[in-house]
């Protein structure tokens, strides 16, 4: 696995969970039946806990619920110390310079 490779990942999957987080909100402000938490939250923990914070930042949606405003960078926090692991035992090489 390269770095391009994670990189491309973590950013595919952040897309999809801002995208699923504002689709969740447009419901929520319609009333229309909602995207469940387990889903949301499930897609950011594989990844696209970056984007979800995004979203729930820019718009203002779960900002509330202790699972979304703790989760969410704990995740992030999680993600990082992966990518260091993955980077530090050779996994991911960096590019050379």
């Amino acid at each position: 696995m390269t770095i391009k490779y994670y990189a491309f990942y973590i950013g595919f999957m952040s897309a999809i969970s801002f995208l699923i987080m504002f689709i969740d909100k447009q419901r929520a402000r319609k009333g229309k039946r909602r995207i469940s938490e387990r889903m949301l939250l499930g897609i950011a923990a594989l990844g696209g806990c970056f984007g979800g914070y995004l979203a729930m930042q820019i718009f203002h949606h779960k900002t509330r619920r202790t699972g979304f405003a703790v989760g969410l960078p704990v995740m992030m926090f999680v993600h990082l110390i992966i990518f260091i692991l993955l980077i530090d035992s050779g996994t991911i090489p960096l590019p050379k310079v």
